[in-house]
Parts: C-alpha cells; sequence; structure tokens
C-alpha cells in the first residue's frame, strides 16, 4: 500500500512492496498446496514482521522525511547563504579586482609621480644652484659695477668721471691764501739793458707845452733767448826732426768727432724727452726753432745720448742701491708699461730721499732678485705682492689699500658690519701713530698697542662669525670680503707694524707717487719701442731726476752733473728745499 503524504515512493517503498508481493505470492501458491500450511503461517508471521517493520520503516522515513525536510530547508537556507556568500565574495573579488587594479594604478601613478618628484627636485635642486650662482654673480658684478679708485686698487685714470677723490676732511675756509698769510709776489729780476721813455712833449688834453716833471715809474720785462754757441778746437800738430813722428795736440773730453754735441744740449734733449715727457723728434724740432734754425739734431743723436747718460750714471746708481740697502725703511711698488708692443713692468724701489727705478720684462719673484732688496735686511713696504715675503727682514702692508678694498666691502655688503669697525680701528691707530710722531715719540705705549691688537682680533672674529651665520658659501661666487678678512687676520702683523716701529709708515703712498712719471711717460707716448735702448735709459734718467727732486737739487742741473762725469753729485749738500714730487 502506497503511504499517504508521499506523491512518489521511495526506493525503500518499493522494496518493500517487491518483497510484499513476494510473499503473497508464496501465500498464495501456498493456499494452494495444502501441505504448505505450516509455511503459511511461518509467512504470515514474518509478513506481519515485515509488516511492522515496514510501519516502523514508515515511521522512520517520515521521521527521515521530516529530518530531510529539515535538512532540505537548512540547505537551501546554506545553498542561499552560500549564494549570498558566493555574490559577496563574487563582490568582493570584483571589489578586490578594482582595488588590485586601482592600486596598480596607484602604484603606477605613484611611481610616475615619484620619478617626476625626483626630477622636479633635481630640477629644483639645479635651479636653486643656478639661482644662487646667478644672485652670487649678480652680488660680483654689482660690485664690479660699483669698483671705482676710491673703493679698490683700480688707477684713478679707469675712474669714468674724472674727479679726484679728495680724502680730507672740510675745513670750511675758503680757498686761497688765509688771513694773516704773508704774500708772495713776482721775483725781481737784475735788469741787464735799461730803456728810459721819454716823457710826452705836450699836454694831451690842451695842447700846452708847459709841464712839470713827475715821479718817475719803473717797470722790467724778462725774456729768454737761447744762444747756439759753436766753439772750434784746432789741435796743432808737430814733427820731430830725429825720428820724424808727427803729434798732434790732445782735443778736450767729449771732442772726438768732426762736429760734437755739448752737454748742456745732451742735458736739454735727456731733460725734454724724459722729463717732459717729449719725443725725440719734438724735442729736435723745439731745439732748432728755439735756437733760430741753428741747432739741428737728429733723432739718432737723441738715442746716443740716452745710452751715454745711462752710462755714465752707473756710478750715481750704484750708489744710490747702497744707501736704499744701508736704509731701515725702504717701499717698492710696481707698474705695468709697455715696450716693443709687449707688456713690461718698472719697478720702483723707495727711501726717505733716494729712489731707484728698474725695467723687467715679467713680475714677480725674478726681477726682484736682481734689485737692491735682494739681500735687503730691513723692514720692507709693499702692497701685498706674496713674492716680497721672500725678501726683506720684517714686511709692512699698505693700509691705504686695504682701506679702500674695506670701503667696497662696506658698500657691496651692507648687512655687515665688520668692514665698518676695520676702518675706524686703522684709522684711530693711524691717528695716534701721527701725534706720536708729532710729539717726537719714539715709540707707542704697549698698552695701547695691545689694545688696537686685541681690537683689531676681535673685528676679524665678528667678520667669521658673520660670514658663518650665512652658512658655507657654496656658490661660484663667494664675497670679496671673506678673502679679505682671511687676509687681515693672516697678515695682522704686517699692517700694524707701524704702531711698533714709528719709522715705518702707514702706507705705501710715498712708493706709488714715485711711480706717477712712469704712468704720465705711459700715457703722453704709449710705451717704448724697447726696454733695452728705451724702457732702461728712461728708468735709469728717472732715478736721477727723483732722487735729485727728493733732496732738493735741480734736476737738469743734476743731468748736467752726469754728463760731466760727476759720479758723487749726491753727497753733495741740498740747493733747494725740497718740494713735493707733482
Amino acid at each position: 500500500m502506497t503511504p499517504s503524504g508521499f506523491k512518489r515512493p521511495t526506493k525503500t517503498e518499493m522494496c518493500l512492496r517487491r518483497r510484499l508481493a513476494e510473499a503473497n505470492e508464496l501465500v498464495a501458491s501456498f493456499l494452494a498446496d495444502a501441505t504448505g500450511a505450516d509455511v503459511i503461517r511461518e509467512r504470515d508471521a514474518r509478513i506481519k514482521e515485515l509488516e511492522a517493520e515496514a510501519e516502523l520503516s514508515a515511521k522512520t522515513i517520515n521521521k527521515l522525511k521530516a529530518q530531510n525536510a529539515n535538512l532540505q530547508k537548512r540547505r537551501r537556507e546554506d545553498r542561499e547563504k552560500l549564494a549570498a556568500q558566493r555574490r559577496e565574495i563574487s563582490s568582493l573579488r570584483m571589489d578586490v579586482r578594482v582595488a588590485h587594479s586601482y592600486g596598480q594604478d596607484l602604484e603606477l601613478k605613484l611611481e610616475k609621480t615619484e620619478s617626476r618628484r625626483f626630477e622636479w627636485a633635481t630640477f629644483a635642486r639645479r635651479v636653486a644652484r643656478e639661482l644662487c650662482d646667478v644672485r652670487a654673480e649678480n652680488r660680483k658684478l654689482r660690485a664690479r659695477l660699483n669698483r671705482s679708485p676710491q673703493n679698490s686698487s683700480l688707477p684713478p685714470s679707469s675712474s669714468l668721471i674724472k674727479k679726484v677723490h679728495n680724502s680730507r676732511v672740510a675745513t670750511g675756509r675758503r680757498p686761497g691764501g688765509q688771513p694773516g698769510h704773508i704774500g708772495h709776489g713776482r721775483k725781481q729780476y737784475v735788469p741787464d739793458v735799461t730803456v728810459t721813455i721819454e716823457p710826452a712833449k705836450a699836454c694831451s688834453c690842451c695842447g700846452s707845452k708847459d709841464l712839470m716833471h713827475a715821479d718817475k715809474t719803473a717797470r722790467r720785462l724778462t725774456d729768454i733767448s737761447l744762444v747756439c754757441k759753436t766753439v772750434e778746437y784746432i789741435a796743432n800738430a808737430s814733427t820731430c826732426t830725429k825720428c820724424k813722428t808727427t803729434m798732434e795736440a790732445p782735443f778736450p773730453e767729449g771732442v772726438v768727432n768732426e762736429q760734437n754735441y755739448g752737454n748742456n744740449i745732451r742735458a736739454t734733449v735727456t731733460y725734454l724727452v724724459n722729463r717732459c715727457n717729449v719725443s725725440g723728434a719734438n724735442a729736435t724740432d723745439f731745439l732748432y726753432e728755439v735756437t733760430g734754425h741753428e741747432l739741428k739734431v737728429s733723432t739718432g743723436s737723441v738715442r746716443n745720448f740716452l745710452r751715454v747718460f745711462s752710462k755714465k750714471a752707473e756710478g750715481a746708481l750704484r750708489g744710490l742701491e747702497g744707501e736704499l740697502k744701508a736704509s731701515r725703511v725702504v717701499g717698492s711698488d710696481a707698474t705695468h708699461t709697455s715696450a716693443a708692443g709687449k707688456q713690461t713692468y718698472v719697478y720702483t724701489f723707495v727711501n726717505d730721499d733716494s729712489a731707484i727705478y728698474l725695467p723687467s720684462r715679467v713680475k714677480g719673484h725674478t726681477p726682484l732678485e736682481a734689485s737692491p732688496i735682494a739681500d735687503y735686511k730691513g723692514v720692507l713696504v709693499h702692497d701685498h705682492d706674496r713674492a716680497y715675503y721672500n725678501f726683506g727682514g720684517a714686511h709692512a702692508e699698505c693700509n691705504v689699500h686695504i682701506l679702500r678694498a674695506l670701503k667696497g666691502v662696506a658698500e657691496n655688503e651692507p648687512e655687515r658690519t665688520w668692514a665698518v669697525q676695520m676702518t675706524a680701528l686703522l684709522s684711530k691707530a693711524n691717528e695716534l701713530a701721527k701725534k706720536a710722531r708729532d710729539n717726537g715719540s719714539s715709540a707707542i705705549s704697549g698698552d695701547v698697542i695691545d689694545e688696537i691688537t686685541s681690537l683689531y682680533d676681535a673685528v676679524i672674529e665678528l667678520a667669521k662669525e658673520e660670514y658663518e651665520r650665512d652658512g658655507p658659501f657654496k656658490e661660484k661666487y663667494k664675497p670679496e670680503g671673506i678673502a679679505l678678512s682671511r687676509r687681515l687676520g693672516t697678515f695682522r702683523d704686517s699692517h700694524l707694524l707701524f704702531l711698533h716701529d714709528l719709522s715705518v709708515p702707514y702706507s705705501n703712498n710715498f712708493s706709488e707717487r714715485a711711480l706717477r712719471r712712469v704712468k704720465m711717460k705711459m700715457k703722453q707716448s704709449g710705451g717704448f719701442r724697447s726696454i733695452d735702448n728705451g724702457q732702461a735709459p728712461y728708468c735709469d734718467f728717472l732715478s736721477i731726476a727723483q732722487t735729485a727732486t727728493m733732496r732738493g737739487m735741480e734736476v737738469l742741473g743734476a743731468v748736467r752733473d752726469i754728463y760731466d762725469g760727476k759720479s758723487d753729485l749726491f753727497t753733495k749738500k741740498p740747493l733747494l728745499t725740497p718740494s713735493p714730487d707733482p
């Protein structure tokens, strides 16, 4: 029988039904056979057992069906949950794929961003360095544009404004002679000729001839006239009657050719060419015209005059070198010139009353080895040329050059104060040295020197702090004040030597003034044709002329004495009062 509540029998039911059908067939067969009653009974019992088992199985099946239904329900729920989880997982996987793709995109973008950031950082660093270099170059160019003879070592000729800077403090007084000044009129020369001017014969107003004699008025007219004077020497000859030897009377010294020039002409031409910076042709033309077309000297003779002067001045120059070597202080400086189209140099060595000029093809240690300071043991004053430190016993730096450099630093670096303080300190030290010299003191107090030295060191330390405060300067162009402050710190004793020894000057200006005539020569003539036949004779003349000027002697007279062969002319007593070199 088919259990109620099942629409479709299960396999178990089908199996039970087959077994029940088989049992019924056996019962039927046993009923037909009388001998099988026992078997039928057994079969019925077995059928009942089987029915009981079937009923039990049906209950079990119902229970199992109920459990199966629950399991199916739970399975459906699990399937639904699994489907939901799968959908969620799928969604999560999609999200993961999207996130992964987005992450890859982000990684690519991040990589590109990092690469771009690195490129921009590199570009920014390069731009920063270039900007720093441009700013530093701008500072340097501004400093170079602001550089002038007043705040650097440039010569005054390089200034676009041709106005000479005067560092003296204005007094407020008007120019010219001050009240109480003793006037100096023109010199009254002794007349060689007296000319009497007759008075008027009649009155210029009414024509009357009745006149009275009034007081006489005298006025003088002074003029010059160059006269060409020629002396002819005739040397008589005599012959010995015994040996027939002919003897001529000796001519005076210097009379060797058929036509000779006297020392006055030589000295005048040498003075015009070297002192007045006139060319040889212009000097000969001047003498030709001023003598009424009588004296005509060739330019070859002019060059010969200069060579003769240099040769005759050797003894006097050796004496000047000996005096320089024996002096306590010697100043030296150099300037560039031109000879044969190439740059050359002129060195000067100066003390209180002597000056020597030497030409040189190069600058540095080589020309100094052949100079008067080669074995000099005194104080050498110079402008921080490092080659000078190989010579001399002590060294003094020119502080005027430093003041100009400090002025340039103060103008180009206004944010720093050390340059202004150093300028004030050096100026104050110079005033103290001047007062000590004026008072006749032989030295300055040691306490004062120690105080100035300590202040000097403090200013150098301040400069170091001010430059370190801005950090290390890595740019190409560094401030000029860094090198200047280090130089002042390294050569402190040389800059303050004038305080320890009052015979040492504050600056090297006396050497620079000695080179002014060389610069005037270069400006007017442009240079020399050669160093041996042009620049060297000029330096010999300048040594004689400058020394004569410093000792109050006449330059033209000194040149004439050299031509006369007087090598000891500088041992004479000065004839004039010393006048400053123009």
